[in-house]
């Protein structure tokens, strides 16, 4: 080639030997840099490739390790599992592996399972604790040393050539009792990652082994209750901490009819009526709560009931609680003690039932108590102080006075409730289901009744009247019952006033309150003590008002403002919200026209106003929405009703019917408080629903794991075309993260809190 540029050359002028100098100049860079350029693609594809190499290494490292620990974790017996652990540590690349089990005084050890490399003459023999195994209880950590410098090295390993050599503790109850050795025959460094695999086999196998241990010994102590159980001559069952039975004997199959495979797996619940003292063993952690005896009901096979006593008590097996429970068939005997206390239930002067008969209806009662939220409550009552009106005539038997006085009481007494007779001049009234307040209210009646004018053989007669009462709270029998309600007459008597005393004074106190508040709020709508506030709802990309949400204030003339949270729930009990609630629609639906006549706020302003679940179960709303809709010349559309989910489920039937009928009036629908309720999606999809209002909780918990809540209530208000509407906004942070998560309406003190209609118009504007 040098040739013939040279032949070329001399047949060239001056300026073209230049030019072609100047091509070859170029031409030998071009090749220089294509070559350069060659080298660096080539060591860059080289540096992946290792790259790409190590990644596999690793990827096949932890693939084939989880595997290997999945492994190790199905295992049943403690020498397959170290047996598995050191084949998985071989195939991790260690060509010498073992497991040392150390004995529970730590001063021995022994090899198990090792790989061919260790002297057959360390099998089977215990160890004076030293070499790799001494070093990690030592340490009570890994240790990684080079054996063949290694101080504490034992004789017995010399001719091995042991070199990088790692020693892995494997624990069990917070003390080492075993550890895991590997090692190379060659000089490496073991890597993060081979460190973390080995650690992550002997945890496993340390878990492995635990759970093994455990089941083990539970299944042997399980096998020998069994035996005990059977042999038990009363009818014995043993139920698990979730109340199902796993013991039952062959008295139990032979006492309430089931065969020995039905009753395995069923519910205590199934065959107690009553279990209340039987659970409450299992979250015992006292000594006095480990044992207790009552009577209930056994439900048989056919569905009969059978009378039985109950002695139960707790056990611990590990971590794991059973209750043994003894029962004993007390239906005859009750039978006998019935027919007995039949013929003489009932008091011979006034015909009341009396106090056995009282007692035994109590304990029925409290026993069957269903779910009402009411407890069954006993009063104590006392005539005394008979005094004569007029001074004519005789002066009447005091037998015959009581009597009359019992009867014309027992007129008022409800049909559901008992009267009885438990003494010479003292009597007891077993109630059902009523509160502290609507009892308080029911004696205030019948002591009114009992000391006004009776006419007793021609002579108008007052009788002084004291109660006692008490409520039937869960684990009080019938007799401290009974005896706590007169305990509270003798104060009633002694201390003369309060003359209706409860055992609890306290619950006295806050029913009178209770009383006092419930005839208060009946007068407080016709003496216009109601107001109304309106609390703005913000566009949170805007912060432009788009609404406002109507909220009743009660001024009480003597108390101040009274929160809603006192007098919402009673106006809810006595039936009261109805009319309530109809004039806070009226005055709110008047508001928003007038805002609307003076140009305060928009065509497309909305005026959120709570319904309550009474005004729900009836069509009486239906015409009360078409009447302010067409009094104030209102669209429906600025209208929008806030219902709970409470009140949706409260009484389904009716309050769906009313829902929609709401809706095909065109008024739009919100679920308030949504999410602490009783929200399913199907309510969601059924009804015809508008708007979800976020609970101030989730709100409050923006910034940490809880918000999630909101992410997913925000993702499924998209997918189900809701508008929402944060409650409780306090800060810009809130309200800028609402909007970043797709919440774009809020209300709350960031903004403003409810105020008066005149300072409505300061907010606007």
């Amino acid at each position: 080639i040098v040739y013939v540029v040279a032949v070329e050359v001399k047949k060239l002028g001056g300026n073209e030997i230049l030019a072609f100098g100047l091509h070859l100049l170029a031409f030998i860079i071009m090749a220089l840099m294509a070559s350069f350029m060659s080298h660096k693609i080539a060591g860059e594809i080289e540096q992946r490739s290792r790259y790409e190499s190590t990644l596999r290494a690793k990827a096949n490292l932890w693939s084939g390790n989880a595997f290997r620990a999945h492994q190790i974790a199905s295992l049943q017996t403690p020498s397959e599992i170290h047996k598995s652990i050191v084949e998985s540590a071989v195939a991790l690349g260690f060509t010498v592996s073992a497991v040392t089990v150390v004995s529970q005084d730590q001063r021995t050890f022994r090899y198990l399972h090792p790989t061919p490399e260790i002297p057959t003459e360390l099998l089977d023999q215990d160890i004076p604790i030293g070499g790799i195994t001494g070093s990690v209880l030592e340490r009570n950590d890994t240790v990684i040393v080079d054996y063949a410098n290694y101080p504490h090295a034992l004789p017995s390993f010399s001719g091995l050539n042991l070199r990088t050599t790692v020693g892995i503790p494997m624990w069990n109850g917070g003390k080492i009792v075993a550890v895991l050795i590997t090692a190379s025959l060659t000089e490496r460094e073991v890597f993060d990652e081979e460190l973390t695999a080995l650690e992550l086999l002997a945890a496993t196998g340390s878990s492995a082994l635990e759970r093994q241990y455990l089941t083990a010994s539970l299944t042997e102590n399980l096998s020998r209750l069994h035996s005990i159980v059977e042999n038990a001559p009363n009818p014995t069952i043993i139920f698990d901490e979730n109340d199902r039975v796993i013991i039952a004997n062959k008295q139990v199959d032979r006492l309430l009819g089931y065969i020995r495979d039905d009753l395995i797996s069923m519910s205590l619940r199934q065959l107690l009526k009553d279990v209340g003292p039987v659970v409450s063993l299992t979250g015992g952690a006292n000594v006095s709560d480990s044992l207790c005896r009552f009577e209930t009901l056994a439900v048989c096979k056919d569905r009969s009931q059978l009378e039985v006593e109950v002695t139960a008590s707790s056990l611990q097996i590990f971590n794991n609680k059973f209750v043994t429970v003894s029962l004993r068939d007390i239906t005859n005997e009750k039978k006998l003690e019935s027919s007995r206390l039949d013929s003489a239930s009932f008091d011979p002067m006034t015909g009341l039932a009396n106090r056995h008969k009282l007692i035994n209806e109590l304990r029925r009662l409290m026993v069957n108590k269903g779910a009402s939220r009411n407890p069954v409550v006993l009063a104590a009552f006392q005539l005394d102080r008979y005094h004569y009106v007029d001074s004519a005539g005789g002066t009447p038997n005091q037998d015959s006075t009581t009597i009359e006085i019992i009867h014309r009481l027992s007129t008022y007494v409800r049909d559901i409730d008992l009267l009885a007779r438990i003494g010479e001049d003292r009597f007891a009234l077993l109630m059902d289901d009523l509160s502290a307040a609507s009892a308080l209210s029911y004696l205030q009646r019948l002591r009114s009744i009992a000391i006004g004018d009776i006419n007793v053989e021609g002579r108008v007669v007052r009788a002084g009247t004291a109660f006692g009462v008490e409520f039937a709270l869960p684990g009080i029998s019938a007799e401290t019952l009974l005896q706590r309600a007169n305990n509270a007459l003798l104060r009633a008597i002694v201390f003369d006033e309060p003359r209706i005393a409860f055992f609890n004074e306290g619950l006295r106190v806050a029913a009178e309150q209770r009383l006092e508040m419930e005839s208060e709020l009946s007068e407080a709508l016709t003496r216009s003590q109601f107001r109304l506030e309106y609390q703005p709802i913000v566009d949170l990309r805007t912060n432009l008002i788009v609404a406002a949400e109507a909220l009743i204030r009660w001024e009480h003339p003597e108390r101040g403002l009274i929160p809603p949270s006192d007098f919402l729930p009673v106006l809810e009990d006595t039936g009261n919200i109805v009319p309530i609630g109809r004039w806070v629609l009226r005055e709110a639906s008047r508001k928003l026209s007038e805002w609307l006549k003076e140009g305060l706020v928009g065509t497309e302003f909305a005026m959120h106003i709570n319904v309550s679940r009474h005004q729900l179960r009836s069509d009486h709303i239906i015409r009360d929405l078409g009447s302010v809709l067409d009094d104030f010349k209102l669209a429906s559309g600025h209208l929008v009703l806030e219902i709970t989910e409470t009140s949706v489920f409260s009484d389904p039937a009716s309050s769906n019917e009313i829902i929609r009928k709401l809706s095909e009036m065109g008024v739009l629908l919100a679920i308030d408080d949504f999410g602490t309720g009783y929200s399913s999606l199907s309510m969601l999809t059924d009804l015809p629903i508008d708007i979800l209002k976020i609970d101030k909780s989730f709100v409050d918990q923006l910034g940490t794991k809880g918000e999630l809540t909101i992410g997913a209530i925000v993702d499924m208000a998209t997918r189900l075309n809701f508008t929402l509407v944060a409650e409780g906004i306090e800060s810009q942070q809130q309200a800028d993260r609402l909007v970043e998560m797709g919440c774009h309406f809020g209300q709350g003190f960031r903004f403003s809190r409810s105020v008066a209609p005149g300072q409505f118009h300061n907010l606007v504007f």
